[in-house]
């Protein structure tokens, strides 16, 4: 039988604690609670409580994990937290992270979710809101689902443009400089998502 060795790395644990809301993060102690409440480790395999684990290790390979890009963040986790470690918040600063790596190169994820993230930031600081049919066409096109995507969303397409829901051309709010003037000052990098540095 091969054994199996893990890399503990502190100062990776000290960088996700040190993350906007992973900071009560030290605060867990493996109850479950947070894994017993999530709606999402019914269907995939998916423990918060290990993730949690992972990061108290500071084992990177918690970067990997399919569930940062499934959680809903629909709060359940934070809710039933005897500790108030808010783990919807820490998958946010894990999300954070994973993207870091990935645009570094230095990750691989089988998800299209961080792409799509980016697609939906990129129309918020261009137009100020969302541009439906926009969206789905940059995003079918960098996740490289293509056409197939783009068909899987024809009857509901149609259907929602005839009662009016979506827009064939995108319209810019009023403000859009206020806008991108919170995109300038809180986005990090992603200050200067549509050149808006």
């Amino acid at each position: 039988m091969k054994e199996m060795t893990l890399y503990v790395d502190h100062a990776f644990r000290e960088k996700i604690v040190s993350e906007l809301g992973a900071e009560r993060l030290l605060r867990c102690f493996q109850c479950s609670t947070c894994t017993v409440n999530c709606p999402i480790s019914e269907f995939v395999d998916w423990n918060p409580r290990l993730v949690v684990e992972k990061c108290l290790l500071g084992l990177r390979d918690v970067l990997k994990e399919e569930g940062l890009w499934l959680c809903t963040s629909c709060q359940n986790c934070y809710e039933h937290c005897p500790q108030d470690v808010r783990f919807s918040e820490v998958i946010l600063a894990l999300r954070r992270l994973a993207t870091e790596e990935i645009k570094a190169g230095r990750l691989k994820v089988g998800s299209t979710k961080p792409v799509f993230d980016e697609c939906f930031l990129e129309m918020i600081a261009k137009y100020g809101r969302q541009y439906e049919a926009g969206l789905i066409r940059m995003f079918a096109k960098r996740s490289g689902l293509g056409f197939k995507l783009l068909l899987s969303f024809k009857g509901l397409g149609i259907r929602l443009l005839k009662k009016g829901k979506v827009a064939l051309r995108p319209k810019k709010i009023k403000h859009i400089e206020e806008i991108r003037d919170i995109f300038r000052k809180f986005g990090g990098d992603r200050g200067e998502i549509g050149g808006y540095k």
